[in-house]
């Protein structure tokens, strides 16, 4: 047997986009090179993304108008819930000046379950405004399903959220 459904969708009107403003580029990306903050973005044990960050590091070391920092999401605690304890306060004290100072991001991500690590968007969400209108590259591993993280509409939303 057949069933069909019907979906009746709302008459409501839809407002144009409110255009953000974007802020100047880092004045050290204009007179000096690039500061380019390199995410590791998978925490699990046994995980590949060093192997990929120490390849892509050795090709960004190659240049002099880019300077590496990396931020490993395995070595940062950072805090799962609204009221970080002071350890993971710590922890974003740390990272924070990191991400502010870049002028632009590489992410590192393998693909969990058709999308990126939950540490990976636990790390983006912290840090709404030291992503905003700074450019951001996807370097995603793993096989065929590498393709999917940064394709995943979960990324697309948070890089869009991000600009």
């Amino acid at each position: 047997m057949k069933t069909t459904t019907t979906v009746e969708l709302s008459s409501a009107p839809v407002s144009a986009p409110v255009p953000v403003p974007v802020p100047a580029p880092a004045a050290a990306a204009a007179d000096g090179p690039v500061r380019v903050a390199v995410l590791v973005g998978s925490n699990r044990q046994g995980r590949f993304g060093p192997v990929v960050a120490e390849w892509l590091l050795g090709q960004v070391r190659e240049r002099d108008d880019l300077v590496p920092d990396v931020v490993d999401v395995a070595e940062i605690p950072l805090p799962t819930t609204m009221s970080p304890s002071p350890a993971a306060t710590a922890a974003l004290a740390e990272v924070t000046p990191k991400l502010a100072a870049a002028d632009a991001f590489v992410v590192l991500t393998p693909e969990y379950n058709h999308s990126f690590p939950a540490g990976l968007k636990n790390l983006i969400d912290w840090h709404y405004a030291e992503w905003r209108a700074k450019p951001v590259a996807l370097v995603s591993y793993g096989g065929v399903s590498g393709v999917c993280a940064p394709s995943s509409t979960s990324v697309r939303s948070s890089r869009s959220s991000t600009r």
